[in-house]
């Protein structure tokens, strides 16, 4: 009795596409898996600093709608408190720049009278 191995090999033969197929379908999938293993590996956590409250909480605020109408009503005076560099680059229209180091040392030159709010951003 003889064997024939023709028709296993017909049958590999039109497998083979089939299996081919399958084998680049899976390289892919693992090439995308490790590409997402390692995109993300490259990211870092991102710590949340705690809330520390306002600075200065002793210090009185003006919010925005004040200080537009103080400005508006030219009811206050604006100091901006950053170096002279930042001042001359851009500041509010009409502001005096007195740059925070050296604030306490010109507090006599500023009315008492009037309302004086200080900016630096």
């Amino acid at each position: 009795m003889r064997t024939s191995n023709r028709p296993k090999i017909k049958e590999t033969k039109k497998r083979f596409p089939f299996t081919l197929l399958l084998s680049g379908i899976g390289l892919i999938l693992i090439g995308f898996l490790m590409w997402l293993a390692l995109d993300n590996s490259n990211k870092q956590a991102v710590k949340s600093t705690p809330d520390l409250g306002i600075p200065f909480p002793n210090i009185q605020r003006v919010s925005l709608d004040e200080a537009k109408r103080a400005f508006d009503s030219q009811s206050a005076i604006f100091v901006d408190v950053r170096d002279s560099n930042s001042y001359a680059q851009q500041h509010i229209k009409g502001a005096i720049n007195i740059p925070l180091g050296v604030f306490e040392s010109h507090l006599d030159e500023l009315p008492k009278d009037r309302w004086i709010i200080l900016y630096c951003t």
